[in-house]
């Protein structure tokens, strides 16, 4: 039997047959002599039917039984739940204590020189005659989405639809695409269980009077940004994932960027929620809305968007030549 064997091996016998082999020590006697006296025990005969064993399942439940352990190491192993709690936190505080705390980095400021003049904000704020001439909620839709952006989205979805039903046409008009956006927006705010739910004496009026519901299942069938026939193919290095809105997003970025842009800005990720099935979308369990598209925002402190990019996984992460590397710099 090996070492580990025997350390945790445990001899278990009747207690009553235990004790009463037990002799009085005589009185004078030293300590030395309590070991040398063998008349002090008695063996052990095999009727006392000690059972030798490795767990305590051996135990016999009929009688009190006395546990002899193998060795000294296995008294002070004791099993946890034996242990009192307050012992136990004692411990637990006491090792703790023992382990070295690694040291958080510290940001101080004196570390960070600035010349105070190149961080002065030179910019112009000012906003300029054709922002500011702006008043009903029609004006502001129809400086972000003008009049070149709708028929660009009106002859794309035609265009489409003829590549899909060429024998039954819907010659969409601007008109309608105008209208079916601010429809979307309207259902974006009034919110229902489904969207046929706005459509009906129970719906919304100003969606209902505006198209009917036939009409815009049709628009939104072949509502489209871009040709599909010009896509590249998957092997192709000019392949782009954001294909179908990139033109889109072009157009959107150049009106917006024309803005002037405010002191204090901040850049920051963002979560367009979205049930769709598609390669583009992210997971962040960290989010309110743990799956939908991820876009880096350029916002400022009144909370207007002044620049924006969709993530569009390992394209995205590429580094532009006209940029700056920003990451960090390893002597």
């Amino acid at each position: 039997m090996n070492r580990m064997k025997l350390k945790y091996n445990k001899m278990k016998i009747k207690a009553s047959k235990f004790y009463n082999r037990l002799q009085s020590i005589p009185d004078g006697s030293s300590e030395s002599e309590w070991s040398d006296d063998e008349d002090l025990y008695t063996p052990l005969l095999p009727q006392d039917r000690c059972v030798v064993s490795d767990t305590d399942d051996d135990i016999p439940t009929n009688g009190d039984y006395l546990v002899i352990p193998a060795s000294d190491d296995e008294i002070a192993s004791e099993d946890e739940d034996d242990v009192p709690l307050s012992v136990r936190l004692s411990r637990l505080v006491s090792n703790k204590s023992k382990k070295a705390k690694e040291p958080k980095p510290v940001w101080l400021e004196e570390n960070y020189i600035t010349n105070p003049e190149t961080i002065t904000f030179t910019g112009d704020t000012t906003l300029p005659e054709n922002i500011l001439s702006l008043t009903d909620p029609y004006q502001f839709f129809s400086f972000l989405f003008p009049s070149t952006l709708i028929q660009y989205i009106t002859d794309q979805t035609n265009i489409y639809a003829s590549q899909i039903s060429p024998n039954k046409l819907p010659n969409i008009c601007a008109k309608e695409i105008e209208q079916f956006i601010g429809i979307c927006l309207k259902m974006s705010v009034c919110k229902l269980p489904s969207v046929r739910h706005h459509w009906g004496n129970l719906g919304t009026p100003s969606i209902y009077n505006v198209m009917s519901v036939n009409r815009f299942e049709e628009i939104k069938r072949f509502i489209h940004f871009n040709d599909n026939s010009k896509l590249p193919e998957r092997n192709n290095a000019d392949y782009d994932k954001l294909y179908k809105v990139r033109l889109l997003c072009e157009q959107i970025l150049n009106i917006i960027r024309s803005i002037p842009k405010e002191e204090h800005l901040a850049v920051d990720e963002q979560i367009i929620p979205t049930k769709s099935r598609t390669s583009l979308k992210q997971y962040n369990p960290k989010k309110p809305h743990k799956w939908g598209y991820k876009v880096f925002v350029l916002s400022g402190v009144s909370g207007f968007c002044y620049d924006f990019d969709i993530f569009a996984g390992a394209q995205s992460n590429i580094i532009p030549d006209s940029c700056p590397n920003m990451s960090v710099l390893l002597d």
